[in-house]
């Protein structure tokens, strides 16, 4: 697990794979700010009775070692948990001890914050991973499974049942959709108005010229 790193008074302090932060650098950001003194080193912090049933009560606690003190590689020096850097803070000076507290509280309200922003990412994810397998069934059903087929089927049948009533609706089976053919009829009709009111040649846009009321009643018969 990656944890956080933590900054005191502009000071990176490390920590661990197991979540342990260092008291050394602790220790060494308090006396850059001149909270702490060199004296008051980790190691004589640790000597104290009262911090070492401390630590044996909260490590019982915790099912794991609350301070761990590496005599040399890379992480040498003494780590401890959350708890026992507060404690170690308000040893050195009560002041510090509210510098580290509010870092901490800090860290973790800026966690706590980003684990709502993921929340909220899954329930997006999740809600439009959904929507989009509905889709996907969806156009499974239209194309795959005959949806599709079934209702241009029923489409046609339609055009037959009506074809007696409206002649030249046939033509709907290729080109034209409902609203289309009915704007096309409708317009036939006012031609035939026309003549009939005005007994004169009528624009035929088909042909690009002028017809007679002869040639015009021929051309739909």
């Amino acid at each position: 697990m990656k944890y956080p790193k933590v900054n005191i008074y502009g000071i990176p302090v490390r920590v661990d794979e197991e979540g342990s932060f260092s008291f050394n650098d602790l220790h060494a950001a308090a006396v850059i700010k001149g909270e702490a003194t060199e004296s008051q080193k980790p190691s004589k912090f640790m000597r104290s009775s009262q911090i070492k049933k401390f630590v044996q009560v909260l490590s019982a606690g915790q099912n794991c070692p609350a301070v761990v003190i590496n005599n040399g590689g890379c992480f040498h020096g003494v780590w401890g948990l959350e708890l026992v850097v507060i404690r170690y803070a308000a040893w050195i000076k009560p002041e510090f001890e509210i510098q580290v507290y509010n870092t901490f509280r800090h860290m973790v309200m800026n966690g706590f914050d980003a684990m709502y922003r993921l929340n909220q990412l899954d329930l997006t994810i999740n809600s439009e991973s959904k929507e989009i397998s509905q889709c996907a069934s969806k156009i499974g059903r239209w194309g795959a499974r005959g949806r599709k087929r079934l209702l241009m089927t029923a489409r046609e049948k339609m055009i037959e049942e009506v074809q007696p009533f409206l002649p030249g609706v046939e033509v709907m089976k290729h080109s034209l959709l409902t609203h289309e053919f009915f704007c096309w009829r409708v317009a036939e009709a006012y031609m035939y108005y026309l003549m009939a009111t005005n007994r004169r040649p009528v624009y035929r846009y088909e042909t690009g010229g002028y017809r007679s009321q002869s040639l015009f009643f021929n051309a739909f018969a």
